[in-house]
């Protein structure tokens, strides 16, 4: 209720409040359906914490000279929210770039040996290796690192490395169980095109929900 009275809205009450915000969600979600590809599209560096300020001045960096990354941390330091920034400001260019968890990845490629609608796995590959700039997110969030999986990374990052494509990966493994977490040849064509951005600040994101929690209780 406050968020709408600061924005120019000073009779709007609880329930009136209520309402718009429900319509908010579902115009987002809505969106969501509509542009898979652009994630929540008002994340943007404008809002990134002041507590990633460096990390942030790595990013624009990163966006300007289109180098790949490894994005490091604890779950909740910021990661997720500044690689989807850096997603944003391609496709605010007119590029093409895509932000995925790694999970999803690998779903994706499983669904097509019993799903005919799903496409094809040598098309799935071709197409985030075509992307001006994929996020690879979450990646060793699960033990995913079978013979399977670890071909299909290679695969990705072979065919990105071949055409020049910039890579960002986030994980939360350090940088010795990274590497092991993968075949020595993918992990050489990641460390000749990329390097590591530590995330190593306060959980933001139970930061801000506490913060939310507050602000709510004192309206």
């Amino acid at each position: 209720l406050q968020e709408y009275r600061e924005n120019g809205i000073p009779q709007l009450n609880t329930t009136m409040a209520l309402w718009v915000y429900m319509c908010r969600c579902w115009a987002s979600s809505i969106a969501d359906q509509w542009y898979p590809d652009r994630p929540e599209a008002h994340i943007t560096f404008d809002g990134v914490h002041p507590e990633l300020k460096d990390q942030k001045q790595v990013a624009l960096a990163l966006c300007k000279h289109r180098e790949w990354a490894i994005f490091q941390g604890d779950v909740g330091t910021g990661k997720t929210f500044l690689a989807r920034c850096i997603v944003n400001d391609f496709l605010d260019r007119g590029s093409t770039a895509q932000l995925i968890t790694w999970s999803e990845v690998l779903r994706k490629i499983r669904q097509t040996f019993s799903d005919s609608t799903a496409g094809n796995e040598q098309a799935i590959i071709e197409q985030l290796g075509a992307l001006d700039l994929l996020v690879i997110d979450d990646y060793g969030a699960q033990r995913s690192n079978s013979d399977f999986a670890l071909a299909k990374l290679q695969d990705i990052i072979d065919a990105r490395y071949q055409r020049g494509r910039m890579t960002v990966i986030t994980t939360n493994l350090n940088p010795q169980g990274f590497a092991d977490s993968m075949d020595p040849r993918t992990t050489d064509r990641i460390a000749a095109k990329g390097s590591f951005v530590v995330f190593d600040g306060v959980n933001l994101r139970q930061e801000v929900a506490s913060q939310r929690r507050m602000e709510v209780a004192s309206t």
